[in-house]
């Protein structure tokens, strides 16, 4: 009988194995460049961002190495329109390219967002940012003409191959120099724009989380550092933003008594 048991134990756990494998999804190590044979198996074979971005699919893990160089050599510049998150994808940044767990990723005087090993999103792609003196950064600045209109957008909307369970997250990056500049057309969310419906073909998945992150010299006509759309519902939980900070962001026009965010 107890043998019989034991067999009986044994034939479910390997049952269940494929189901196992399948919530756990796929993590991609990321780097500036990358490395060994760079499909983003690990940190020894890191792919790039914008291959992992392209390939994660809902319930995978991007994990970005970060960097502690002065300057911003080692900043990850976004292209022209900006990168894309999808939904159920979730992105961690502040990694040094060791770590086994995201909790081995160190922070500054125990401040959440002041990651060691900063992971740094910047919209400014000619590289040229300067803080004006009289327009900072507001669109009279023509420093900031070149830059992306959203550093990250997350697409809430789930496709067909892409309808999922799953939180959409972003935890340990720093988002800079987003500038959407024209109010009213594409003029929201320099620094994270939220947007799609993720209501529809989400079962208990749907909610995005930004957590330990650090918004800096985000320009928008609303919503300069974060904008989400009033389509993104609480749905599968509340959506969260978690111990974030937020640094020089600025919305609508210079000298408003009231601007937008």
């Amino acid at each position: 009988m107890i043998k019989t048991l034991r067999t009986l134990y044994i034939l479910m756990a390997f049952a269940l194995l494929p189901a196992f494998a399948a919530a756990q999804g796929t993590r991609y190590y990321v780097a500036l460049k990358a490395v060994g044979t760079g499909n983003g198996s690990s940190w020894n074979n890191a792919t790039t961002l914008d291959d992992a971005l392209a390939k994660a699919k809902a319930n995978d893990e991007i994990w970005v190495m970060g960097y502690n160089d002065e300057g911003n050599s080692k900043f990850y510049f976004v292209p022209t329109d900006g990168y894309t998150l999808k939904s159920g994808v979730k992105l961690y940044g502040g990694f040094n390219g060791k770590e086994t767990s995201i909790d081995e990723r160190k922070v500054i005087d125990n401040k959440a967002y002041r990651m060691v090993y900063r992971t740094v999103l910047s919209g400014d792609i000619d590289k040229n940012d300067a803080l004006d003196a009289t327009n900072l950064i507001f669109p009279g600045n023509d420093t900031r003409t070149d830059n992306a209109t959203h550093v990250l957008t997350l697409q809430m909307t789930p496709d067909q191959t892409n309808i999922n369970n799953w939180e959409t997250v972003v935890d340990g990056v720093t988002i800079a120099g987003g500038h959407a500049a024209k109010i009213g057309e594409n003029g929201q969310g320099g620094g994270i724009f939220v947007t799609g419906n993720n209501y529809n073909g989400n079962n208990n998945g749907g909610r995005y989380i930004l957590r330990r992150c650090f918004f800096i010299g985000n320009y928008a006509g609303e919503g300069g550092a974060l904008y989400v759309v009033s389509t993104v519902k609480n749905v599968g939980g509340t959506c969260l933003i978690d111990r974030c900070g937020f640094f020089n962001n600025a919305a609508g026009s210079r000298g408003d008594i009231e601007n937008a965010g």
